[in-house]
């Protein structure tokens, strides 16, 4: 049996618009390096309202929104909260494979060639496939990224793939050799907080698995299509409360159908919620199908390469050591990691 999602108008539709936030840092230039400022629920993200960052529009700083006032029937947000801590999540079995399919950008993609050197990729050039069978009590986890771009040192258009393979048991991700690498991608992962996986390098020098630190992401919002009322609601995690709800208008009502199969990997058919995961500790933003555990969006920093006079900020703080996605150094990507979830597809 083979299910197939595009969810790309449905993240459209919830999160307002296309248009990503972040900063392309070049490791060429010397000049402090200004991250962007702790990112906020998706519609702020997607937001054009206020500011300039690299000729991106910045987000701006909403005040918090007053509780919705709920139709007779409705859950509060605890009580959607609950709801989704109910759903059994993927219970995938032997011989069965998970494939997702992500595309990378709407930003330029940097990735180290195995025989040295950049491979630039324009945006829409780039996806990153991850396939997923259980082996015994664990999972193996196969990382497929697949560009083509030009060289940096010059020459035509050539076409690179680069493939990792991890084993996972849940908590996190281990190299065939054995070693323990962390949380690097949040899959089947639930949770008010997430402990992701990130490597730490002083400017100048190389990331390396033993700087290896865990750096924590957590949920802010919740934003729930329930297909049984008809109604988007979103859910303010750490008040608990619904701040918004608002009847499926009739392209949305579209949109949940494509919703629907994501939402019944994960055990609850008639309930999709999307958790969005933050960090103000370093740049990092995620879009989790709560139900099924599965990243729908994903953007954090890769594996850049600075100079050791470089100064990179971070919420007006010079840091010491900058931080990189510990998948993004694992599979060579120098430039910041955008990922959308295109395809979902669930193999007999």
């Amino acid at each position: 049996m083979v299910k197939r999602v595009s969810i790309l108008a449905l993240l459209a539709a919830l999160l307002a618009t296309s248009v990503l936030l972040w900063l392309n840092l070049s490791a060429s230039k010397a000049p402090p390096q200004t991250l962007p400022e702790s990112l906020g629920p998706p519609r702020e993200l997607y937001s054009a309202s206020k500011g300039c960052l690299n000729g991106v529009a910045a987000p701006s700083s909403p005040e918090e929104p007053a509780q919705a006032t709920l139709p007779a029937g409705v859950p509060s947000g605890l009580g959607y909260l609950a709801l989704v801590e109910k759903c059994p999540g993927v219970a995938l079995r032997e011989g069965q494979t998970l494939v997702l399919e992500y595309s990378l950008g709407p930003t330029l993609l940097f990735v180290e060639a195995e025989e040295g050197g950049d491979v630039k990729a324009e945006p829409g050039n780039a996806r990153l496939v991850v396939s997923v069978s259980r082996r015994g009590g664990v999972y193996a986890v196969n990382f497929t990224l697949a560009l083509s771009g030009a060289p940096l040192r010059g020459g035509g258009n050539m076409s690179l793939v680069k493939t990792l393979t991890l084993l996972y048991d849940g908590a996190a991700y281990y190299l065939p050799n054995g070693t323990r690498v962390g949380l690097v991608f949040p899959l089947f992962a639930r949770g008010r907080e997430l402990e992701l996986s990130f490597l730490w390098a002083r400017p100048g020098e190389p990331y390396k698995l033993e700087s290896l630190r865990p750096a924590t992401a957590r949920m802010k919002l919740l934003t729930v299509l329930d297909m049984e009322r008809m109604l988007v609601a979103e859910v303010n995690v750490s008040s608990g409360e619904v701040v918004l709800a608002r009847p499926l208008n009739r392209p949305l009502s579209q949109e949940a159908e494509l919703a629907s199969a994501l939402a019944a990997l994960g055990g609850c058919p008639r309930l999709f919620a999307l958790a969005t995961y933050s960090s103000r500790a370093l740049p990092l933003h995620l879009v989790v199908d709560y139900a099924s555990g599965i990243p729908v969006f994903a953007l954090m920093r890769g594996a850049q390469r600075t100079l050791p006079t470089s100064k990179v900020v971070w919420e007006g703080r010079v840091l010491d050591e900058v931080p990189a996605s510990t998948l993004a150094a694992l599979l060579g990507v120098r430039s910041d990691l955008a990922l959308t979830l295109e395809r979902v597809q669930l193999k007999d």
